[in-house]
């Protein structure tokens, strides 16, 4: 039997990430869009020397979502001058359903 996947959850406010993880071996859609709180966006990021994705709300600033410094930071090199707003997970490219 396939290990559930993890993943590392950013959230605004917090200094450090918090590990989740999937209900099975990948995360679904439903789980995604429940912990970014709406609709995803998938930005290919690298993370602990792997290539990974970090899933963001795609309409959080539009949504008013709090400005997560802490992804911010720790991506901005694959953000282009953007910001993240809300709750970012990284979950490396074979946990997504």
């Amino acid at each position: 039997m396939n290990e559930p996947a993890t993943g590392w959850l950013f959230r605004p406010g917090e200094a450090l990430p918090l590990q989740v993880t999937a209900q099975g071996a990948r995360f679904s859609l439903a789980e995604l869009r429940t912990i970014v709180g709406g609709h995803i966006e998938a930005v290919p990021v690298r993370y602990a020397g792997r290539w990974s994705y970090l899933i963001v709300n795609d309409r959080g600033k539009l949504e008013g979502l709090r400005f997560n410094q802490a992804a911010t930071e720790a991506f901005s090199e694959f953000l282009a001058g953007d910001w993240i707003a809300g709750h970012a997970l990284v979950v490396e490219r074979g946990a997504l359903g």
